[in-house]
Parts: C-alpha cells; structure tokens; sequence
C-alpha cells in the first residue's frame, strides 16, 4: 500500500515518491477536466513541477500568463517543506481563481486511484516525473528486447516451416532420413547393451550376496575358532600351572620319606632325640626313666623297620627284637630276652647292658649290608659316622653300669647319629630300587 497523501494547505495535496522518496505536492486545477486532456503527461505537468535540490529560487523563471490569463503578471513561486524537491505552483493571489482545493472525498479517490494503479502496474505509485521517464525507459527497452527476441523466433519458425512443408530438396530428406535410420540403430544398439549391462550387473549382484555370505560365515567360524584358541590357552596355561605344582609337589616328596618325618633323630643339649624323646641322662640334667624307655622302644622299632625294608636277619635270624612301645625287648636263640628299659642302677643292669650291645651290633650289620648293596654317601661308600668296636660308639661305652652317666649319654649321641645314617642308606637304597623297577616296567611295555 502507498503511503496516502496529506493536505498541507488549501489547495495541495503533499506526498513522496516511492522510488527516489522525493517529496511532492499535488494541485487540483480548477473547473478543468483532466479527462479531456490528450497528454499523457499533461495532467502531471499542469498539477506539479519537479526541480533538483540544488536550483535556486533566483533561477527560476516563473513563464508569463499571457496565453492563459492575459494579464501578464508574475506567477508566485512556492517552496515545499521538504529538501529534495521544489514544486512550483501558482501564486496564493490566482489560487483562487486557477486552483480549486482538496476535499476529504479527493483524496479518498486519490488514495483509491493510486491503489489501483499499483495494483494494475505492480508498481507503487505515486512517482515524480524524473522515476516515470525512468520506468518508460527501462519498459521501452524491455519492450524493444521482446521485439528483437519475436522477429529471431519468427525467422526461426518460418525455416523449420520450411522444412516441415518440403522446401528442401530430396537430397537433403534422404540425408535426415539415413541420419534418423542410424539413430534409431544406435538406439537399439544401446538398449541391448543397457540389457547386458544390467544383466552383468544382477550377476554381480548375486556374486556378490554370496560373497558377503561366505565372508560372514567365515568371520563366524574365525571368532568361534579364537574363542576356542583362547578357552584352550587359558585350560593349557592351568594346566601347566597345576604340573608345575606337581612337579614341586612330589620332587618335595621324593626327597622327603615317612620314615624320615616320623622318627625325627636331633640334639637337645648333651642328649640326642628321638621323637622329641630324649636317651640319657646326666647328673646336671636328670631324665625321668619313662622318657628314656619311650626313646628307646622308639629306636627299636625304627630298626626293625629298617631291617624288614632291607630284608635283614640279625645274625642269620638268632636275634629278633620286640618293639612294644616303653618296654622293648630282644629275643636271643638260646638264650632267651633281654629287656632294654629301666629303671636299673648300676649293679643290677646286666640284662639292660646286654641289650644296649646287641643293638649296636645290629646297626653294625645294617651298615655293612648297605655297604655292601653298594649305597653311597656323598660320592663314597656307606659307612657309619661314628665307628662302633664291641660296646664302644665312637670311644664312648654304652653300657650303663660300666660308663659314667655323661659318657653313657654321649655314646647314646653317638647311637643315634648313626642310626640316622642308616635310616639315610635305607631310603637311598629304597629309591634306587624304585627307580629300577620303573625302569624295567618302561622297558617290558616297550617290548610288548
């Protein structure tokens, strides 16, 4: 919508132009019908005059009225408020008389007539005389575009008229003809191989379907496989570490034997010990009676669990011992039992120190049958610790009525030492044969 015009002062209307924004002011002329005016710009012309900002009031000759009034007075000049323009209008004192003013209804059908004009032209109106030259340009241009564009097409049209009605000669048709004959050909050719191509490609797209599914079976039965992998590294690493354990396990217990673990032989000051039982006795140190027949029925049978493991017969089988816990005994043939626990003295003891001598007599024989088994110790053949001559371990008697009690005490030491080195051979020699019989057994299955 154009902005609609105002009333000033009696007589003009103002408003601005919607191109340039130049202020305008608009004359009624009075008793005159614009309709009957022949010029197109004539009612324009004779309503406002436009000057440029920068003309002066002194170079504007106002033109004589001699031909409209025949007075020959000056017409007035009349400023607008606004900068941009100059409207030259009719003097306040001929107003009256050439000029007729603006009632509320003219300008309501103004403002009407200029709505519709910008309606129709797609243009808003008002415009000043400067912005309409300039539109009737740039509309005399577009119009002189459309007749060059009409005569091109026209001698267009009138040469493919030609064509289509036969005016060119049969050189040329039969030419257009070969040429669509060829086109149409080409045409085949190129649908059949648009069919091969999209033949090749379901192809492919089948192969390709098949490929994907044989890459996911793949992948499938490849993680299945490393899954699997994985499971048996993790079973294979436990197991080694349960084998490792075993390993340690028995190599532990190869070296480590009931016998050994049951009668644990030590030193508990000047006395030697057997089962945390102490053999002997001194005066500083008294041991009750009980506790040193409890070491030695310890001992006996420490012994002849050692002579049953070595298949021994003492002295071809005339001497057996009796283990019976605290109160052991040796059976001589032919001369009957000798028992070897207290509590005895000194004088009556002759039964004790008997037995004392027979059992180191026995360990004598256990040595000399390993020596001789050919067990070694140390890189040399067995042989006992401390050398035993008749009842004397290592220089110290054993029997109780003859010794001391500290020399008594010591060659009990001594006994006991070499009842461990016994023990030792036996084991060692228990091994051996156990590694012989595996070997034999080995060897049998590889035979057989």
């Amino acid at each position: 919508m154009p902005p609609e015009p105002r009333m000033e002062a009696k007589g003009s209307v103002s408003g601005r132009c919607q191109f340039c924004n130049a202020q305008l002011s608009l004359v009624k002329p009075n008793g005159r019908n614009e309709r009957d005016t022949d010029e197109p710009n004539g009612i324009i012309e004779s309503l406002f005059t436009v000057f440029d900002r920068e003309c002066h009031l002194s170079d504007i000759n106002p033109p004589s009225t001699s031909g409209s009034s025949g007075s020959g007075a000056k017409k007035d000049v009349e400023v607008g408020s606004d900068d941009d323009s100059f409207v030259l209008l009719d003097s306040p004192r001929e107003a009256s008389s050439s000029h007729a003013s603006w009632s509320v209804d003219d300008v309501a059908v103004m403002n009407k007539v200029l709505d519709v004009c910008s309606r129709v032209t797609g243009v808003q109106q008002p415009l000043c005389a400067d912005c309409s030259n300039d539109l009737y340009r740039e509309l005399e241009q577009g119009i002189e575009e459309m007749r060059l564009s009409k005569e091109a097409y026209e001698v267009l049209y009138k040469k493919f008229s030609h064509r289509v009605d036969g005016v060119d000669d049969d050189g040329e048709e039969e030419k257009l003809a070969h040429e669509l004959v060829a086109w149409e050909q080409t045409c085949r050719d190129a649908e059949k191989e648009l069919d091969i191509v999209q033949r090749d490609i379901e192809r492919a797209t089948v192969a390709r379907e098949q490929l994907d599914s044989i890459e996911n079976r793949y992948w499938l039965a490849f993680n299945t496989l490393m899954l699997n992998l994985h499971d048996a590294a993790d079973l294979r690493d436990v197991l080694q570490s349960q084998m490792e354990a075993s390993e340690t396990a028995i190599e532990k217990l190869r070296h480590t034997h009931v016998l050994s673990e049951l009668f644990k032989i030590g030193v508990d000051g000047p006395f030697g010990t057997i089962s945390g039982l102490r053999l002997g006795s001194t005066p500083e140190t008294p041991v009750q009676w009980w506790e040193i027949n409890s070491a030695w029925g310890q001992a006996v049978m420490l012994l002849d669990i050692i002579s049953n493991s070595l298949g021994l017969k003492f002295n071809r089988g005339q001497i057996v011992w009796e283990p019976y816990g605290s109160f052991p005994r040796v059976l001589e043939r032919g001369r009957g039992y000798s028992d070897l626990y207290g509590p005895v003295n000194k004088i009556l003891c002759l039964g004790y120190d008997r037995a004392q001598t027979i059992f180191v007599d026995c360990l004598g024989e256990v040595s000399h049958v390993l020596s001789e088994r050919g067990v070694c110790r140390e890189g040399m053949p067995f042989a006992l610790k401390y050398p035993i001559d008749g009842d004397r371990i290592g220089g110290n008697s054993i029997r109780y009525g003859l010794a001391r009690d500290k020399a008594w005490t010591k060659a009990l030491k001594y006994m006991l030492y070499n009842l461990q080195s016994c023990l030792k051979g036996t084991l060692d020699y228990m091994d051996s044969c156990a590694i012989n019989v595996s070997g034999l057994a080995r060897e049998q299955t590889y035979s057989s």
